[in-house]
């Protein structure tokens, strides 16, 4: 958040004697004027929001740093609810899409050989002795004891005692070496032991710094992009459904004209008539299959009459966009996928200057404070010098995890609605409208005022008894007497 430091030190020392005890040095109106003219010259335009304007001593755009933190835009872009508006917050972030796939930070694992490199080399320790050479030394001293005495006693069987020393030689020297063997496989055992524990340390100290708070960030973003990809389909389809209710109204406002009772229809009298008008179909508006075959004495036959009279009229409909009103829906639509392209918009914006503030020599410093990681590279180090010392290579690492942070993409980038994407989508609404109005017209959402085109209410006329007639009545009445067959 910002403060009087941010602004000139010509603004700052007038709050400063605004507030002052001194009344006759509080800056008069003209002064506060003349101020705040200049602060209004020097102040620079943002680069990232064309809305956006900061004084220069801050040295970066406040309000957009305000919009990342708070995730609210104080003044947003003044085009945003236009079409050209829509196209600049798209190229927005496309930019920013477009930084976040070229993020990859994954030298995570180069951590360890640093701080294992940072370590004083510590001495072998804890190593089986070489006792094949001690062995000999005995053996040699035994035969040599016996030999000795055999030629005091003047024994002639010089060969048979010799064999005999070699034997023992060869048996404790097989002792002997099995005994080293395990002790090597122990040292390997210990190293294979300190990396499976510096593996847990590390992953858990890097659950606690920043790797966990970057993979969290990145998994928020992966959602925020998933819900740019496709939001201007979201909105496209948002605004053909419109243009089709917008048609949908027009068309039974039109048919409305056309009343069942002035019209000539074979086989259908005045006392059927009457007997629709007493179900609620009146105009030709009123009149679907479904509608009329539950009229009783209405069989397929009647029911067919009806509805070819009412394709008859609706034949004749020609559309024409209610301009006004249509350019207010549209812009309330477009307001409101702008606003969420608008928050999508700061949250990748944070997210981004959090991936490329990433410090890796922060990141380091802090394992080095790390007690517990410490101490297990320490003996992950001397379980390896002490293999070395032996002259036994160290085993292959634990496979680790490979640590990256990346922003999954989707597989299909979505795109700006182009105005032949537009056409072409409006030409298919139009040419479904009339097929399917017949099935429509009578939904049990309240249709719209043909006047005013405000959502109407079900209402019940004047002298007749609850339950047996309704009709569409404009929910503005009285201001408004828009009136639609029930």
């Amino acid at each position: 958040m910002f403060t009087l430091k941010d602004f000139p030190l010509e603004v700052l020392n007038a709050f400063e004697r605004a507030f002052g005890t001194t009344s006759e040095n509080r800056p008069t109106a003209q002064v506060w004027v003349d101020i705040l003219a200049r602060l209004e010259s020097s102040l620079i335009k943002c680069q990232v929001m064309p809305s956006h304007f900061y004084p220069k001593k801050s040295g970066e755009c406040l309000w957009c740093s305000f919009t990342s933190k708070f995730r609210l835009d104080m003044f947003p872009h003044y085009e945003a609810s236009t079409p050209k508006g829509n196209q600049w917050l798209n190229d927005q972030i496309a930019a920013v899409l477009k930084r976040l796939q070229q993020i990859e930070i994954s030298d995570f694992q180069g951590i360890l050989p640093e701080l294992e490199n940072s370590l004083p080399t510590p001495a072998a320790s804890s190593l089986p002795s070489d006792e094949s050479s001690d062995s000999l030394l005995q053996t040699i001293g035994i035969m040599g004891g016996i030999l000795g005495l055999a030629w005091m006693i003047d024994s002639p069987n010089y060969g048979a005692l010799f064999i005999l020393g070699l034997a023992y030689y060869i048996y404790k020297k097989g002792d002997k070496s099995e005994l080293t063997q395990q002790r090597f496989a122990t040292i390997k055992n210990e190293y294979t032991a300190a990396d499976n524990q510096l593996k847990l340390k590390f992953d858990s100290f890097l659950g606690r710094s920043v790797y966990g708070e970057l993979q969290a960030v990145a998994k928020s973003l992966e959602r925020t992009v998933a819900l740019c990809m496709k939001i201007d389909t979201e909105l496209q389809e948002e605004l053909d459904k419109q243009l089709a209710d917008s048609k949908n109204n027009l068309l039974n406002s039109y048919l409305d004209k056309f009343s069942i009772h002035n019209a000539k229809i074979s086989g259908i009298g005045p006392s059927k008539k009457a007997k629709l008008r007493s179900f609620g179909i009146e105009t030709a508006a009123d009149i679907n299959s479904r509608r009329v075959s539950a009229v009783p004495g209405f069989g397929q036959v009647f029911t067919s009459k009806l509805v070819d009279w009412r394709k008859s009229k609706e034949a004749g409909f020609v559309y024409k966009k209610a301009q006004v009103f249509d350019d207010n829906e549209e812009k309330k639509i477009r307001d409101t996928y702008n606003r969420r392209k608008n928050t999508y918009l700061n949250d990748l914006k944070s997210g981004l200057k959090a991936l490329e503030s990433y410090n890796r020599d922060k990141l380091i410093q802090d394992a080095m404070s790390d007690t517990n990681l410490i101490q297990a590279v320490k003996d992950r180090f001397q379980a390896r010098i002490n293999l070395k010392s032996l002259g036994l290579v160290s085993p292959p690492e634990t496979p680790k995890t490979i640590k990256i942070i990346k922003i999954g993409f989707p597989t299909k980038a979505n795109t700006v609605v182009s105005r032949h994407a537009k056409t072409s989508s409006t030409t298919k609404s139009s040419s479904t409208t009339k097929s399917s109005s017949t099935s429509t017209s009578n939904k049990s959402s309240p249709p719209k005022c043909p006047k005013c085109g405000s959502l109407m209410v079900k209402r019940t006329p004047r002298g007749v008894g609850r339950g047996q007639h309704f009709f569409w009545g404009c929910r503005k009445f009285p201001s408004c007497n828009g009136t639609r067959s029930y």
